[in-house]
């Protein structure tokens, strides 16, 4: 398997995790979003570790670039001891949902959302003038004593993952 088709293998599960958060109701019989969200997180996080084991292989004399990217992106790849999601959820213990709700971003931490909509959400026409809102909660992990944006990070990391790989 190639490097690009486990990238697009990963980018097909951040938009299930895209779109479980925005329709705010489980995708499945389980009735459970946020241990939905954990288990798409957990292949989300699998599909990074794979892309760049597969990077390894098919790019042999880059091997030590790998490395130095994983070392520089230890919430992802570092060992469980070390904080490292994927090595957590795998090994360890799953890692669950901390907090579902809103969490209002530091004073200097802006993110502009301009990814496409899930084609798992389905909007419903409205011929009025009215305006619908709908409020649905955010899912949150707790990383370096924090909590994050699971959307964000996994999106943040896969762009900064697709960018490295398409410069090996």
């Amino acid at each position: 398997m190639k490097t690009n088709e486990k990238l697009e293998e990963t980018k097909f599960f951040l938009e299930l995790l895209d779109a479980l958060e925005k329709r705010g109701e489980s995708l499945t019989n389980n009735g459970d979003t946020e241990k939905e969200a954990s288990y798409i997180l957990s292949a989300i996080l699998n599909g990074f570790y794979s892309v760049t084991e597969l990077a390894k292989e098919t790019n042999k004399e880059k091997v030590s670039d790998i490395k130095a990217f994983k070392k520089d992106n230890p919430i992802i790849y570092a060992g469980s001891g070390k904080g490292g999601l994927r090595n957590t959820t795998v090994h360890v213990k799953h890692i669950n949902i901390d907090h579902s709700g809103y969490i209002p971003p530091k004073g200097n931490e802006i993110n502009f959302n301009y990814k496409k909509k899930p084609k798992l959400i389905v909007e419903e026409q409205n011929n009025t003038n009215d305006i619908k809102i709908n409020l649905v909660p955010y899912f949150y992990i707790e990383v370096d004593k924090s909590m994050k944006r699971v959307v964000e990070l996994a999106d943040n990391h896969y762009y900064e993952l697709n960018n490295f790989i398409s410069g090996l």
